[in-house]
């Protein structure tokens, strides 16, 4: 017998100022919470026990916008009434809300709505205002006597033409001519020009010229810091650091910084020295013992400003040759290396280079000339000529177009009843999951190892790569389980109907979806604390596979045939102007769909509602399983027939190649993409029996490598400079090879 119950609010739902917690004896922000009572009858009589009460916070009497929803679970109630405390955060800004309560026993059943809404009500509170007490400052005297005045005038209220003696941040105003500036002990010493209105004034330190005639040299100009101690002291401990000597230019506003030029002293046409020349030193500071000092240049770091922030790049570092004049040459850049025992070496993106140039990263090159022969991993597809037999790899898959596509790594066997597949690359793992059994266990694949173990039961398990828990149907039972990353069940929440089949996580959202197919129902749960959101809600229906969109938050699925969503905030359920949805780029925010016959529709997903950009004709059918996406590389991985799938264009769906997973195998069955480690992992069949498929995705193009280590990127290779065999895939004499186990299986 369902339980019916009747609610009133002992207060009319007024929200009088003891509703708020106590926090108005200060001027500090008031909280958010506030006390909440009611009445609840359990029929004709008050309630008695330990009841469930969920509160959801409406911007409406009826329909209208969720704000908020609050759970308090074995709520005690006596008599028929109950006190709680709710906090639905700062949401509370002059818009109008209601408060809709559901109720159920406690832990069993579903909620029962209570209607109709209540109102929320302001209640009045007070804040102590600082600026209503006495004025404790004036802000404004008359002239004031000087003889009036009683202790010492602060320096900065003396007029500017008075010098002070042995006092901080004395200020010249106009020309200050002296012999020796000296401050006191550990005092600074600063030369600042004026500020103006408009251009400031400047700060000039010259050294003296030498005499006319008189062949004397001109004076010296000095920067130095202080020493950590004074030279020929003593006593070594507890030294502090030496002083530093830092050239700033003035910083921009709104328009460039100032630069900092040093240049050294030109020669004059009556230079006497031949192929004598000035020259600017940066040296770093000599060590007694250990490793030299360093010298580091460094471009200039980008810097946050502005609101809402801007950002810049870095600045660059540019060492140029001197410009010659007439038929001489420009001069060089040079980086030598220090001279020892060993030389030092030259590192590019490197602290600690290995070898006279060690590079970490991409080396791009018009052409290299020398010899290869210490070049590995050297990218086939990008070899010129033509390959003898002797270095053909022994298993590669390519497309027919001749572009290099996938690598398999492992056809991994996985129980039979492996249908659904899920990844986290977070922890490199892989989530079987499927069947119509409760008995049968999740399989969780190691990503490195490929090793494989078992969890508890459940069917079509999701992942969640914000916690690392991943969700699973309870199949016959009316459960939704949640599973933590070490495999421990975390929490079995209850749906009130059975054959929950499928899970769909939305990570960005905390938000998990669930379909059931007995009683063809949908229901969405809090990622983080499992408790339900919204459900059953009623796909209109026999309940087929669901998609969540995690860009939009929008669920799409296949019900009775038809294409359908649900919608994140009101959760109502509409019909779709395009098929059943089987991926999305997260990128973009682009829906691949299911269209009639060989058509695979590619939908823009951010408008509402959505928009179909292209329908591409395919040369075979678009099948019912979900399809891979990488969105790094705008690729799409789609069921071609019994043994391939395609690799399509994400944007305009074109064919980029096809990959033969081999004799044997009957049907290919769902596929996902790790992006971060450019893998696709493919379910499928050899009759009845599954098999994990692993393939690593190339890219179109890779341009790096250095001269000892991997070789990749590098173009227009000569086969003839190629030794030892070939072990990655490649494109021989305009033909792609299909080769199993050592063995040509067929040319294109």
């Amino acid at each position: 017998m369902r339980t019916q119950f009747h609610f009133r609010f002992i207060a009319l739902a007024l929200l009088a100022l003891t509703c708020f917690s106590a926090r108005l004896s200060t001027a500090s922000a008031q909280g958010t919470d506030f006390t909440f009572n009611g009445k609840l009858n359990d029929g004709a009589n008050p309630a008695n026990g330990s009841y469930d009460l969920r509160f959801t916070l409406y911007n409406a009497v009826t329909n209208g916008g969720a704000a908020g929803v609050l759970t308090n679970a074995a709520t005690g109630i006596t008599n028929g009434l109950f006190e709680v405390t709710l906090d639905f955060g700062a949401v509370f800004n002059g818009t109008n809300y209601w408060i809709e309560l559901a109720a159920r026993t406690n832990g069993a059943g579903v909620f029962t709505v209570l209607s109709p809404r209540q109102p929320v009500l302001p209640a009045p509170y007070a804040i102590y205002s600082a600026s209503a007490g006495s004025a404790l400052l004036a802000t404004s005297a008359g002239s004031v006597a000087a003889t009036n005045i009683s202790g010492t005038i602060p320096l900065g209220q003396l007029p500017p033409v008075i010098l002070t003696n042995n006092e901080n941040n004395v200020l010249f105003n106009g020309a200050v001519t002296a012999t020796n500036l000296v401050t006191a002990a550990s005092q600074n010493f600063v030369l600042q020009a004026g500020n103006g209105s408009g251009n400031g004034g400047s700060v000039s330190i010259q050294s003296g010229n030498a005499g006319i005639s008189s062949g004397g040299a001109g004076g010296n100009l000095n920067l130095q810091a202080g020493n950590a101690m004074v030279v020929g002291g003593s006593g070594y401990s507890g030294l502090g650091a030496a002083g530093a000597v830092t050239i700033t230019a003035g910083q921009g506003y709104n328009s460039t910084g100032g630069n900092v030029t040093i240049v050294s002293g030109g020669n004059s046409p009556w230079n006497l020295t031949p192929n004598s020349y000035s020259k600017v030193s940066l040296l770093g500071g000599s060590i007694n013992t250990g490793d030299g000092a360093e010298l580091d240049v460094e471009g200039g770091h980008n810097t946050q400003y502005g609101s809402p922030p801007q950002y810049s790049a870095g600045g660059n570092v540019r060492l140029v040759g001197g410009s010659a004049t007439g038929s001489y040459t420009g001069g060089n850049v040079l980086l030598l290396p220090g001279a020892g025992t060993p030389n030092g070496n030259v590192g590019v993106g490197k602290t600690n280079p290995a070898t006279a140039l060690d590079v970490n990263g991409t080396v791009t090159a018009t052409s290299f000339s020398g010899n290869g022969a210490g070049l590995t991993g050297v990218d086939a597809s990008q070899i010129s000529g033509t390959l003898a037999l002797a270095q053909l790899p022994v298993a590669v898959v390519t497309s027919s177009s001749g572009a290099l596509v996938a690598q398999l790594i492992t056809n991994l066997p996985v129980p039979g009843y492996s249908y659904s597949v899920s990844v986290n690359p977070g922890l490199n793992k892989i989530y079987l999951a499927g069947g119509a059994s409760s008995a049968q266990p999740i399989v969780i694949v190691d990503g490195a190892a490929f090793t494989q173990i078992t969890a508890g039961n459940g069917m079509g398990a999701g992942a969640d790569v914000t916690n690392n828990n991943y969700w699973s149907g309870g199949v016959y039972s009316d459960n939704v389980t949640v599973w933590s990353s070490g495999n421990t069940a975390l929490a079995s929440e209850p749906t009130g109907s059975g054959c929950t089949f499928e899970v769909s996580v939305d990570a960005p959202h905390r938000r998990v979806w669930a379909g059931a197919q007995c009683s063809d129902s949908i229901w969405a749960f809090n990622a983080d604390t499992y408790a339900l959101i919204s459900g059953p809600i009623s796909p209109g229906g026999v309940m087929g596979p669901l998609f969540v969109n995690p860009v939009s938050d929008r669920l799409y699925f296949n019900a009775g045939g038809s294409s359908r969503r649900v919608n994140p905030n009101t959760f109502a359920v509409t019909a779709n102007s395009f098929g059943t949805v089987l991926g999305v780029n997260v990128l973009n925010n682009q829906l691949y769909a299911q269209g009639s016959g060989n058509v695979l529709q590619i939908v823009n997903g951010a408008p509402d509602p959505e928009v179909v950009l292209t329908n591409v004709t395919l040369p075979f059918a678009v099948p019912g399983y979900f399809i891979g996406v990488n969105p790094v590389f705008n690729e799409i991985y789609v069921q071609q027939n019994t043994n391939t799938f395609a690799i399509l264009d994400g944007t305009s769906g074109a064919t980029l190649g096809t990959v033969n997973l081999g004799a044997g195998i009957t049907s290919v069955g769902n596929i996902t993409v790790d992006a971060s480690r450019n893998r696709v992992y493919v379910v499928a069949y050899a009759g009845s029996s599954p098999s994990l498929y692993v393939y690593q995705i190339s890219p179109s193009t890779v341009v790096a490598g250095s001269f000892t280590g991997s070789g990749a990127g590098l173009t227009n290779i000569p086969a003839n400079a190629i030794t030892g065999g070939v072990t990655t895939n490649l494109l021989v004499g305009g033909h792609t090879l299909y080769i199993t186990n050592g063995i040509i299986m067929s040319v294109q």
